[in-house]
């Protein structure tokens, strides 16, 4: 794999563009406030289940052999991975890392490009910027609107009787799409909605959240935590 410097016109692109104008075919993507990486392609997968999902990926990542050339050297260079993780121990879903054949990473004033057993014309290839546009339409789930109101009805009852003083209630809305169902254009719509957000897309899951759980830089780990969050105590 190699990662160099790139400028924008050697993406096509106009000086003082923004990253999520790449945003067109598939691809997987961590974005903020203009900054990030978006990569495209599979040079590989790894995968995991069950309790030890974590540690598991963490084992196959570290047995990983690459040759690695690094001309950029700065975080999100490199041989990186986008990972999706379960929650859930008995979750059915996969916990995936993925590393892309073309990674596309901004990172202020400062343009790279990463390639991964291809070369960078076969990789280039890979970007479309032009999404097409699907309707979607959405049908309730298992928590229909009556259920959630009901919902909300015993959980004021429950917080009145002081048997709860916290509840998070929510509801599921389904829509069928194709495996090929393009949702770039919806993560256009919640960068430029939520540009203060953490942008993501990784192995079909996707969203914007305010929270990061959790950032090491330079041997500095760091968190942003909104919901729930206790004050910080004195130490």
């Amino acid at each position: 794999m190699h990662s160099r410097l790139i400028s924008a016109q050697d993406l096509g692109l106009a000086e003082g563009f923004e990253l999520l104008e790449l945003l067109g075919s598939n691809s997987s993507a961590f974005l903020h406030e203009g900054s990030g990486l978006i990569g495209w392609g599979e040079a590989l997968i790894l995968k995991a289940t069950g309790s030890n999902r974590v540690l598991e990926l963490d084992k196959k990542w570290r047995e990983l052999e690459a040759s690695v050339t690094d001309e950029v050297n700065v975080s999100g260079s490199g041989l990186i991975a986008f990972g999706s993780i379960a929650f859930a121990d008995k979750s059915e879903t996969e916990s995936v890392l993925v590393v892309p054949n073309l990674i596309i990473g901004k990172k202020d004033e400062l343009l790279w490009l990463t390639t991964v057993n291809c070369s960078e014309e076969e990789a280039l290839a890979l970007i479309k910027a032009n999404p097409e546009l699907i309707k979607v339409h959405f049908e309730e789930g298992q928590i229909t609107a009556d259920i959630y109101k009901a919902n909300v009805e015993n959980a004021l009852e429950a917080i009145e009787k002081d048997e709860i003083e916290k509840v998070v209630l929510a509801r599921d809305l389904v829509a069928k799409v194709s495996g090929e169902f393009n949702i770039n254009p919806a993560l256009r719509s919640l960068t430029k909605k939520f540009d203060s957000c953490f942008i993501y897309s990784v192995a079909g899951l996707f969203g914007a959240s305010p929270e990061l759980l959790v950032r090491v830089s330079n041997s500095q780990v760091s968190a942003r935590v909104l919901a729930g969050t206790a004050g910080r105590g004195t130490d």
